[in-house]
């Protein structure tokens, strides 16, 4: 029920922003500002409403929060226009998304292959999180890979210090137990650990 509300919602807001759109000149740097602000506060209704404006005057990340909320919303449809929309303007978080969105087969047919391809353009583009699923892919042979202790490592240890904690957990654990070709050491286990409760604390 309160996933269809929200939907409901997000839609109404929609309609909304896109007629504020068209209504006269916009700044929208500022409305994803105040997006922002807005979602730091907790007001996502107030976050919507403002990248929505955003988001329909071509601005990217905007965009791409659009679809991460819509995602969060189960709009699929609605989460895969918005995401790609902002991949096409190669946002790695828009990137991400849509990766997301093919590797559950949420909005679209399942596609590893455009998954990964999505996952692969948001690392570069430096996205944390999309090298530790790249990372976990190869070290598993998900999403059609195949296993391949090197590939994991790298990637593991790009999102790491892109600072990503699961990828940091993920270092300590190895440099405490050994795995992926790499030798159990006290002292890089120690690092990686003080690096993850830094993290934290933030």
């Amino acid at each position: 029920m309160l996933k269809k509300t929200a939907k409901l919602l997000c839609t109404a807001i929609a309609n909304c922003c896109v007629a504020m759109a068209f209504a006269g000149d916009v700044d929208a740097e500022a409305e994803m500002q105040a997006g922002l602000d807005a979602w730091q506060a907790g007001d996502m209704i107030g976050a919507l409403k403002h990248y929505h404006v955003a988001a329909e005057a071509g601005i990217a990340p905007a965009q791409a929060k659009l679809g991460y909320i819509y995602d969060q919303s189960n709009d699929d449809e609605k989460a895969v226009q918005w995401y790609r929309q902002a991949a096409d303007q190669q946002d790695p978080d828009g990137e991400f998304g849509l990766g997301e969105m093919y590797s559950k087969g949420e909005g679209v047919e399942q596609d590893y292959e455009v998954a990964v391809e999505m996952y692969m353009r948001a690392a570069v583009g430096g996205h944390a999180q999309a090298r530790r699923v790249l990372a976990n892919a190869y070290e598993h042979g998900a999403l059609g890979r195949k296993a391949s202790a090197d590939e994991a490592l790298r990637w593991l240890t790009l999102a790491a210090n892109s600072g990503d904690i699961r990828a940091m957990q993920r270092m300590a654990s190895l440099y405490t137990d050994g795995g992926l070709g790499v030798k159990p050491d006290p002292a890089q286990a120690k690092q990686w650990q003080a690096r993850v409760d830094a993290a934290q604390a933030e």
